[in-house]
């Protein structure tokens, strides 16, 4: 599967300490289109314009993308999370 231009241009631009953050807004977020954009607006506000939206703008839209989700499919727990509290009492 070939990568997406424009996320591999975004990529390799990015220093390390810069693609660490992008894999955190990314997963916290739960969004490469928001991760991108908070990334974006950090590392190069000139391309950007300015910091349109910001953490906050961010976070917002994440939260109201989750909220969307959950209502259109209901619930999803964490499939991870079982076997990261049986790890940590087998530990």
């Amino acid at each position: 599967m070939a990568a997406d231009p424009r996320t591999h241009g975004l990529t390799c631009r990015l220093n390390a300490f810069e693609l660490s953050a992008l894999e955190r807004a990314v997963m916290t977020t739960k969004s490469i289109l928001l991760g991108s954009r908070l990334i974006m607006e950090y590392t190069s506000p000139d391309k950007c314009g300015s910091r349109r939206y910001g953490v906050e703008g961010i976070s917002e839209l994440a939260n109201l993308e989750v909220r969307f989700q959950t209502q259109m499919w209901g619930e999803v727990e964490d499939s991870n999370f079982p076997l990261l509290v049986e790890c940590m009492v087998d530990g």
